[in-house]
């Protein structure tokens, strides 16, 4: 509640401890006095009409009991919320703060579902040696090839700024393997964002960076650097790339790539760039 605005109790000039009927005598003496009919300057009647809208909104709540518990228990901020919940359950203050407690839980849960978005895939690839009818009994037997699995889960932090996970699990001919893929993305304005992302890989992890930026209503460009382990040595991209809506269904694409593999030599411990 602003410090500077009356509570009720003021408006009405009575006592927060002040009984029904003293509540009741004192609007019915402040309503005749700020009545705006008894005013006939324009200037005047516009104050006494706020006053006397003030005044009554004021009764409408001290007059009524279960109301007038919901303002001294919660304030003027909250009043509204605790007649969301003021129901035939809510028999005191204990009943309506744990109400509005329970209300206020359910809202942030939701709101934090609301900013968090999931998604996932499964790809599997198999492969039959024979698809005529004939072989139809040995469908079941065929070999399977890869499984990959992917599950995204997107965080909004803020109105700009995102943090995602996401974990993949990978076989193929016998072997499996798993990643997981952390990023943070940041809108620096409505044409341009950028993007930290980081893949775990085997207690190796896997460092990017990509910064994109609208060229014009149907141009982007993307400019992305990463560096990812490779055995002993490390793979280092640079890459550029221009997309373009070239019609509703048709998408067109130039990109540039640069690489380079940094090595560590078990001689000299120095560290050198092969292209």
């Amino acid at each position: 509640m602003d410090p500077s605005e009356p509570s009720l109790y003021d408006t009405l000039g009575v006592d927060e401890n002040a009984s029904a009927a003293t509540i009741t005598a004192a609007y019915r003496r402040l309503s005749r006095t700020y009545h705006p009919d008894r005013w006939l300057e324009p200037e005047e009647k516009r104050e006494a009409s706020k006053r006397w809208l003030g005044i009554s909104a004021a009764y409408d709540v001290l007059a009524d009991d279960r109301k007038r518990m919901t303002y001294d228990t919660l304030g003027a901020d909250q009043f509204a919320l605790g007649l969301q919940v003021l129901n035939d359950t809510v028999r005191g203050p204990d009943d309506l703060l744990r109400a509005v407690r329970k209300v206020k839980r359910r809202s942030a849960e939701q709101e934090h579902e609301g900013k968090l978005r999931l998604s996932g895939a499964t790809v599997i690839t198999a492969s039959l040696d024979d698809l005529s009818p004939a072989s139809a009994s040995r469908w079941l037997g065929a070999e399977l090839q890869s499984v990959a699995m992917t599950q995204d889960m997107t965080l909004e932090l803020d109105s700009r700024s995102t943090l995602s996970v996401g974990p993949q699990l990978l076989t193929k001919a016998g072997l499996g393997g798993s990643s997981l893929r952390l990023g943070f993305r940041r809108q620096l304005s409505g044409f341009a964002a950028v993007e930290l992302s980081t893949s775990l890989l085997s207690g190796a992890a896997a460092l990017g960076i990509s910064a994109n930026r609208r060229l014009s209503r149907h141009s982007v460009g993307v400019a992305s650097a990463s560096v990812t382990p490779w055995g002993e040595a490390w793979l280092a991209n640079l890459s550029f790339k221009a997309t373009r809506q070239l019609t509703m269904r048709t998408l067109g694409e130039a990109a540039l790539g640069l690489g380079a593999s940094l090595q560590e030599s078990s001689l000299t411990r120095t560290r050198t760039l092969n292209p």
